[in-house]
């Protein structure tokens, strides 16, 4: 069991599993906002290409890459979008490198490419709530967003 010291009435554990935080952004310029699933465990900013598709967002075939997933499972991207611009709110736009990839379970995932760029910094809460902080790395301004469990 758990052990419980004396002074200690109730102990918390760790959930089994969480689902992955997502931000609402705008993309390219339109009025729609998508969803935009952070994972900064992605080697890549990914892009469904339904929501390519969707989104007209034009791409070069000739830089598609072999990704590998979480599972191991390799597939090749359909290509790479170049600076795409996506905005964060605020007035924070952010221009990314998208590959494009075949019935993805996501619309736009920011992979490490993202954080990095945004030196971005999150908060966590007990209750699974997390907000990040982002600084635009052309004007350096701050912006702190909430986020969203994937899908919800």
């Amino acid at each position: 069991g758990i052990p419980v010291s004396c002074s200690q009435k109730k102990t918390i554990v760790v959930c089994k599993s969480e689902k992955l935080r997502s931000l609402f952004c705008w993309v390219v310029r339109t009025d729609q906002l998508t969803e935009c699933t952070l994972d900064g465990g992605s080697m890549i900013v990914g892009c469904s290409n339904k929501t390519a598709y969707q989104f007209k967002i034009s791409y070069d075939p000739t830089k598609a890459r072999r990704t590998t997933s979480a599972s191991g499972d390799e597939t090749m991207t359909l290509g790479l979008a170049s600076n795409v611009p996506i905005e964060l709110g605020g007035g924070i736009v952010v221009y990314v490198q998208m590959h494009l990839v075949r019935a993805a379970s996501y619309e736009i995932l920011l992979g490490r490419p993202f954080s990095s760029v945004m030196s971005l910094k999150s908060a966590n809460a007990i209750d699974g709530q997390e907000t990040v902080t982002v600084a635009c790395p052309n004007s350096g301004r701050k912006l702190t967003l909430p986020t969203y469990a994937h899908g919800d």
